[in-house]
């Protein structure tokens, strides 16, 4: 699958992947610092942003489809950042390939099955009528009824544009994701190690890493560094500036 994507910068690759329900549009400012030492690639992964929809999700495709990328613009030993779903297809793809990667940073998110706790959201999505609403005021508007988090309605918001004149649609293939939320909450099987320096940030005011994690992370990148930052499940996006120097910091070997 061609994915859409933007670059920037120039230098060693960096490739960021998005989350559940994101695109790349959500690490753009950072984007463009890291672009100051990096040639940096974000990118859409399937269902989601700009890229192509397929009724199949699953994490064997996500790491294919990063495979092919990396193989379609001639990248070589990429630095790569993912975050929650993303997070998960970097590190499979890079215990997979792990001579195609040359550091690893996976932010707020460990390879274990989750229980699925994004179906309240998709509920809430699904009931939305583009036929009714008509500008994104009252697309959060409705949201908010079921989604009481202000934050995550306006973050879930980004995914709306006119597809018509007068018709609003969401950028994600909602049906695909719903169908197929199982998988991407789980983890897949997969043998052998990522021997790689790896960083993994940690969220403490989220619970997707726990402190009963490590061993099941270091079972998989037996060289991780778990730092923590004061933030929730969106690290980039609530600490950018402590974000950025952890793993600037990392990638230099600090």
């Amino acid at each position: 699958m061609k994915l859409n994507y933007k670059e920037f910068g120039s230098g060693k690759p960096m490739i960021i992947l998005h989350g559940l329900l994101g695109s790349l549009d959500n690490w753009q400012s950072l984007a463009k610092r890291f672009a100051e030492n990096f040639h940096v690639f974000t990118v859409d992964q399937r269902n989601h942003g700009q890229s192509p929809h397929s009724e199949n999700m699953d994490y064997d495709l996500l790491s294919n489809d990063l495979a092919e990328f990396i193989t379609d613009h001639n990248l070589e030993k990429a630095i790569l950042i993912g975050h929650s779903m993303g997070g998960k297809t970097a590190m499979k793809f890079a215990l997979e390939h792990s001579d195609e990667v040359e550091r690893l940073i996976v932010v707020d998110i460990t390879p274990k099955d989750y229980p699925v706790h994004h179906d309240t959201i998709l509920e809430a999505l699904k009931l939305l009528d583009f036929d009714e609403v008509k500008s994104r005021k009252e697309v959060e508007e409705n949201l908010l009824h079921s989604i009481h988090s202000k934050d995550v309605v306006l973050f879930l918001s980004k995914n709306i544009y006119w597809k018509e004149k007068d018709k609003l649609a969401f950028r994600f293939n909602l049906n695909a994701l719903d169908e197929n939320l199982d998988l991407i909450s789980g983890w897949p099987a997969v043998n052998g190690t990522f021997e790689g320096r790896t960083l993994f940030i940690r969220g403490v005011k989220s619970n997707y890493i726990t402190q009963t994690d490590e061993d099941i992370i270091r079972a998989y990148f037996p060289e991780a560094e778990i730092i923590n930052l004061d933030s929730g499940h969106w690290v980039h996006a609530e600490k950018p500036d402590e974000f950025f120097n952890e793993v600037m910091n990392f990638i230099d070997g600090n």
